[in-house]
């Protein structure tokens, strides 16, 4: 339920803190140019009302939220000019290859590519670091690619968006 409680308050925007997703999409409150909003709240029949309020802007995806991969913790979908991060976990895929490079490639709907390479180890551990600098700003879908020594072109494992680089 967590996934449709953030998206559903994600779309509602209360504070009017979301960006527009990867591919453009805003809240419903700038849809209809503030015009009217959307209440995501549930309100028991007989009891108070139940007050969770999830972080919609800039939520976390889970250590095990991608296929193949198991982080060390969660994922932020948020990053900033000039920090370093640090994306560390291990190899869950079943392939019998000697899996020896991870990348993160991060796309914006302008057509702009980052990619950030990290070594896998023997026990299939990783560490990727990412450093954005400011013409990175924008909103990105972000893929994860196993490679092997002399392996060609890779299909992603998994794509999951809004990235957001501000």
């Amino acid at each position: 339920m967590d996934f449709w409680n953030v998206y559903a308050q994600r779309l509602a925007d209360r504070d009017g803190a979301n960006p527009p997703t990867y591919d453009g999409y805003g809240s419903f409150r700038r849809a209809t140019q503030e015009r009217m909003s959307l209440t995501t709240a549930i309100r028991p029949r007989t009891s108070e009302t139940l007050a969770e309020t999830l972080d919609a802007a800039s939520p976390v995806f889970g250590p095990a939220d991608w296929r193949d991969l198991f982080f060390t913790a969660p994922v932020p979908t948020r990053f900033h000019v000039g920090e370093s991060i640090v994306l560390r976990g291990r190899l869950t895929a079943q392939d019998a290859v000697d899996f020896d490079t991870i990348a993160f490639v991060l796309l914006r709907a302008d057509g702009t590519r980052l990619r950030f390479d990290g070594d896998v180890n023997r026990s299939r551990d990783f560490t990727v670091a990412l450093r954005f600098r400011d013409s990175d700003r924008g909103q990105y879908t972000m893929a994860g690619y196993l490679f092997w020594p002399n392996a060609g072109s890779q299909c992603p494992r998994a794509t999951l968006s809004t990235f957001t680089v501000e």
